[in-house]
């Protein structure tokens, strides 16, 4: 898979079919949208090609708790998962200034037609671009009559008899909702991460930990602890995990730096032998609250707890 930055010079000269959004979350309904231009792309020998979009404003601190306004998906994240649906082209434009001063036909003429050569366009009915959001399918019909393109127009999927949309996945996430999340994303909700030196008090109490720290801009679900499931080298274990800051060890409730640290259920040895390798932690079920303990020993009896609910609530 190619990415094109949207600031560079380039033309696609074989032609592309296009669909166009943020694609936080590649849900059902972002699926669906671009399972019609791999076909559309394939049928008539062109490109397939994604069109998002970075946003500045987004970067900062995970967001837990009932804020929605982190990601659902990393940039990393969501272009894995882009090239894996097998998308040709992803064109990725900052939303700037410029950007969002464009009025809709010259983003369609400048962008679209000239530098991605367009020749197919799939949107949702409630599509919107340009300078303040004023462009609608109707405008795309219309340059559609000058330039020679196809516009498709996909319904959005519909979960609960409501329209699946990344806001709504993630009021679910934040409410720890998780069933209702993977109905809608189509998959389970994970939180990958590369695993890093702790300070190994979890293997000096028997529960060695595998730690990540999760992107700033990455959505979590409320602190606590969770029933999960974790997939390392391409296997999935049963675990639990702990979302937050820790206020046992570092004597913070609500501050410091998050983490996530999961122990695989039956797994004894020191999880040295996995620094630097990625993991991928899905949660299924919360078991409780993050809690800070007045000692180590209260902190390890409360673990075992956590182990057994952890293992009767989880089906591999």
């Amino acid at each position: 898979m190619i990415i094109l930055k949207g600031e560079d010079e380039f033309f696609v000269k074989e032609g592309t079919a296009v669909t166009i959004g943020k694609f936080d979350g590649i849900h059902r309904g972002h699926k669906r949208l671009i399972e019609d231009v791999l076909g559309y792309a394939k049928k008539n020998g062109y490109k397939s090609c994604v069109v998002t979009f970075t946003f500045p404003e987004e970067e900062g601190g995970n967001t837990v708790g009932g804020e929605t306004g982190r990601l659902l998906l990393t940039r990393d994240e969501k272009l894995r998962m882009i090239k894996e649906l097998g998308v040709d082209i992803v064109a990725e434009f900052s939303f700037d200034d410029k950007l969002k001063g464009m009025n809709p036909y010259a983003f369609i003429e400048s962008i679209l037609m000239g530098k991605l050569n367009m020749k197919s366009v799939s949107v949702g009915p409630d599509f919107r671009f340009g300078r303040d959001r004023e462009g609608k399918v109707i405008n795309l019909h219309k340059a559609a009559m000058i330039y020679g393109y196809n516009v498709s127009v996909i319904e959005k999927e519909e979960y609960d008899r409501e329209k699946i949309s990344s806001t709504r996945i993630r009021e679910c996430l934040t409410q720890g909702e998780f069933e209702k999340v993977s109905d809608m994303l189509g998959r389970d909700y994970g939180i990958a991460g590369t695993v890093s030196k702790g300070r190994q008090l979890g293997h000096k109490i028997g529960v060695p930990t595998m730690n990540i720290y999760p992107s700033p801009e990455k959505l979590l679900p409320p602190y606590g602890t969770y029933a999960c499931k974790a997939s390392k080298a391409g296997r999935v274990y049963k675990a639990v995990t702990n979302i937050g800051v820790r206020p046992t060890l570092t004597g913070k409730d609500n501050s410091g730096e998050v983490s996530i640290e999961t122990h695989i259920l039956g797994y004894s040895e020191p999880a040295t032998g996995d620094y630097g390798k990625e993991i991928t932690v899905f949660p299924v079920k919360k078991i409780r609250d993050e809690k800070k303990f007045a000692s180590l020993e209260e902190l390890s009896v409360r673990i075992a707890e956590d182990i057994k609910e952890a293992e009767e609530m989880l089906v591999l």
